[in-house]
């Protein structure tokens, strides 16, 4: 009876197991300082373009504006089967935060600047996304 019990047992928790497992989802992540006053955002872009491939959500940091996180953006678009969506900052003057994200893969629930701990509203404030993941439901940070 014992050992009924226990394969039973087994057998529940190696089933919970599975599931669990068929849940979870890996998916690539870059972030990149993009150095807004240091840099040559063709070189950025032609290094987004070439040297990167599959990347689901991308985190950039001191991108100047949104014209130039539309540059990235496409860079990051060509040559892939991604269509991404963007969210760019508003805080930071030329030192914006953006986000791209893949909208086949994620779905874009809400964005927003945390300006409660931007230090007197000098410097950029962090941008938070929040995603759901399409191929398991659940959403993240």
């Amino acid at each position: 009876m014992r050992t009924n019990m226990l394969i039973i047992l087994l057998a529940v928790i190696s089933q919970a197991n599975c599931s669990l497992r068929a849940q979870q989802s890996d998916f690539q992540v870059i972030s990149w300082n993009v150095e807004s006053d240091g840099s040559r955002i063709s070189t950025i872009a032609r290094q987004i373009r070439d040297d990167f491939e599959g990347i689901e959500l991308w985190g950039l940091s001191e991108v100047a504006n949104d014209e130039v996180a539309a540059q990235l953006e496409s860079a990051a678009e060509e040559g892939e089967d991604i269509d991404y969506g963007r969210v760019t900052g508003t805080t930071g003057s030329r030192d914006r935060l953006v986000v791209l994200f893949d909208t086949g893969r994620f779905e874009l629930l809400e964005s927003q600047e945390l300006d409660d701990i931007n230090v007197s509203g000098t410097v950029r404030a962090p941008l938070v996304v929040r995603l759901r993941d399409r191929q398991n439901q659940q959403s993240f940070l």
